[in-house]
């Protein structure tokens, strides 16, 4: 099991010649957790799920529109599969 606090930088961008479009800092949090397991006395393999949500951003003002018209709240869903080698 993991739990705690996490930061994301975001950068919106769009093809040339706009460029960047917003750019902002939002914290948050993440949990999971995870499953790993002997292979052999040196390989172990896993798997672990993480899910991150972050502050609600408000674009209204930086797009010029009325306030709460444009929100976002970011969120991620991560899987990940690995492999470890032991040496020794």
């Amino acid at each position: 099991m993991l739990g705690g606090y996490s930061w994301q930088h975001f950068d919106l961008n769009a093809s040339s010649p706009i460029g960047d479009i917003l750019d902002w800092d939002s914290s948050g949090f993440s949990v999971g957790g995870g499953l790993e397991t002997a292979m052999s006395s040196n390989v172990t393999v896993g798997l672990e799920y993480r899910y991150s949500q972050f502050s609600e951003k408000d674009f209204s003002s930086d797009l010029g529109l009325p306030d709460d018209t444009l929100t976002s709240t970011p969120s991620f869903h991560t899987v990940r599969i690995g492999a470890k080698y032991k040496f020794n």
